[in-house]
């Protein structure tokens, strides 16, 4: 479920498709990723599926909830929750299930897009705004402003079941999901008093608990009597037939799920912790260096992740017998190692005149005198200087943009960088243009805010804008002149060889009578003849 789409990242619960988009990127488009464990769940570009709703008639601003259907090939639904026993019969069912990407946007209008997401399957409109979403198999329920559930199936727009809410009516609800015991379902309405679990499959909905946590912000079934639930700090695991809460850990979450022996949790800083169930022990922390992780979902035995690289999504895959054999996991550290830079830098080198060799510690030392530079607050002069230094590399402009520099630190730094950009658009240095590049990648600079920062930034981006509009305009100008002097160029060249092959074949003729040359033996030296044709006035 999404409040704020700056970045948008869900696995199907199959695991065989992620949707995102980026922050700053694409803004009217969501890429679907198809993912296989035969190809060790990496994708390329071309395989990519896109939605785009600015074709559709739809508002990416106007997006609050996202989910996904799973239904068969025949329209049946396909449970995806299963106990690690049967791996097979899961992978069986996988390779008949199909995920479809549901979206609720402003207004109760829900949305379904095919499973390449270049069709619209079905449209639902609810009467009232829709305050929460989720789904099991390929049923969708909804609970809107008025307190009303409603079940709808995935191609229909007329609803199954609908019924008002008794408990957390007059409470502001936090978040609302369906619980899958495999033979039945709850559903979870979490309020910032408590938590109620509800069954609706009777004439009648009744209560079936009512959790005494306040602040919570997620739950998820365990196992047949026990579903763990999270507030800010903890997650409870509580079992609903005694009513009480069994076991509980120090850790924060935002998603939960169940595995095997353990309990996987995804917390707000991307970092996952598997909990082991039998105690309050932390089996392993799993997370990315110089990254944070987007989700997780159940494979089978595995545990599959998604990761950001940079505005890219990757994906790892971990198996039981990891997690059991390390406490720590890390991802990405040989990659951070070995940045890819430096292999197009060597091939730089060859047509680049050799550069002063500059030493590691000169290298690090920079990135104190700038940090240093900024704390005593130097003059953007003397920071201008630092910046342009030679002894800096692309890893850490952006190991400085991602980690070191604080928001007002982020703000200075592009503020100078942009005004150099703007007034010297088609020449700067290479370095600037490496600080504006990861400025505007990896930091979420906002610059509607009131800080003067923001505002002369906000300024410098305009008059940016302008340069490289011109530049834009110039550009196509100066490639055709270009194109036409390489055309007088060549024609020069042919004529010189044109005029060298016709005073060769004149050595053989007869001499002339009288010293005198007929008109129909005139030489043309140095390309010059009859016709003449300007390549900057001929069209082909």
């Amino acid at each position: 479920m999404l409040s704020d789409i700056d970045i948008l990242a869900s696995f199907s619960p199959d695991a065989g498709t992620f949707a995102f988009k980026s922050s700053g990127l694409h803004k009217k488009f969501v890429d679907l990723y198809p993912l296989s464990p035969s190809t060790n769940y990496r994708v390329t570009s071309s395989l990519v599926n896109h939605i785009d709703y600015e074709r559709d008639d739809l508002k990416m601003e106007e997006l609050k909830f996202t989910s996904w259907v799973m239904s068969s090939a025949d329209g049946n639904s396909i449970k995806t929750k299963r106990k690690l026993s049967d791996e097979e019969h899961q992978s069986n069912g996988r390779e008949n299930a199909e995920a479809y990407f549901l979206t609720v946007f402003q207004g109760g209008k829900i949305v379904i897009f095919s499973p390449t997401g270049k069709e619209i399957l079905n449209i639902i409109q609810n009467k009232k705004e829709i305050i929460g979403v989720d789904t099991i198999g390929p049923f969708i329920w909804i609970l809107d402003e008025d307190k009303t559930v409603k079940q709808f199936g995935y191609k229909s727009s007329k609803a199954l079941k609908t019924f008002h809410l008794t408990d957390g009516k007059d409470d502001e609800i936090v978040d609302f999901r369906v619980l899958d015991f495999d033979t039945h379902a709850y559903l979870s309405i979490l309020t910032k008093e408590c938590a109620y679990i509800v069954d609706p499959s009777k004439r009648r909905p009744t209560r079936v608990a009512k959790i005494e946590i306040v602040d919570t912000v997620t739950c998820n079934v365990i196992d047949k009597e026990h579903i763990a639930v999270a507030d800010k700090n903890k997650i409870y695991l509580y079992n609903l037939t005694k009513k009480d809460v069994v076991l509980s850990w120090e850790t924060q979450a935002s998603k939960i799920e169940n595995f095997g022996d353990y309990i996987i949790s995804l917390g707000a800083n991307g970092v996952l912790s598997v909990l082991e169930k039998s105690s309050t022990h932390t089996k392993s922390v799993i997370n990315v260096y110089n990254s944070k992780i987007l989700d997780f979902v159940r494979a089978d035995s595995k545990i599959i992740v998604a990761w950001l690289n940079v505005n890219e999504p990757c994906f790892e895959s971990i198996s039981v017998g990891q997690i059991k054999g390390s406490s720590k996991i890390v991802f990405n550290e040989q990659e951070e190692a070995v940045p890819v830079h430096n292999v197009r830098e060597k091939s730089e080198e060859k047509i680049e005149p050799p550069k002063r060799k500059i030493s590691k510690s000169s290298r690090d030392g920079v990135i104190e005198t700038l940090l240093q530079a900024l704390d005593d607050n130097t003059s953007p002069q003397n920071i201008e200087k630092i910046l342009e230094s030679d002894k800096w590399t692309e890893e850490q402009i952006k190991q400085v943009v991602s980690k070191k520099l604080s928001d007002d630190s982020a703000y200075f730094i592009f503020d100078i960088v942009i005004k150099q950009v703007a007034q010297n658009t088609w020449s700067f240095n290479s370095n600037l243009n490496h600080w504006l590049k990861w400025l505007l990648t990896i930091r979420d600079l906002d610059f509607s805010t009131n800080k003067t920062p923001s505002r002369n930034a906000s300024k410098n981006i305009k008059h940016i804008r302008s340069s490289l509009r011109a530049c834009r305009d110039t550009f196509p100008v100066l490639l055709s002149m270009q194109g036409k002097l390489e055309m007088l160029r060549e024609q020069s060249s042919l004529r010189q060889e044109l005029s060298k092959i016709n005073i060769e074949s004149d050595k053989e003729d007869a001499p002339v009578q009288n010293g005198e040359e007929e008109e129909n033996d005139i030489l043309y030296v140095n390309g010059e003849g009859d016709e003449y044709v300007d390549a900057l006035e001929y069209n082909e």
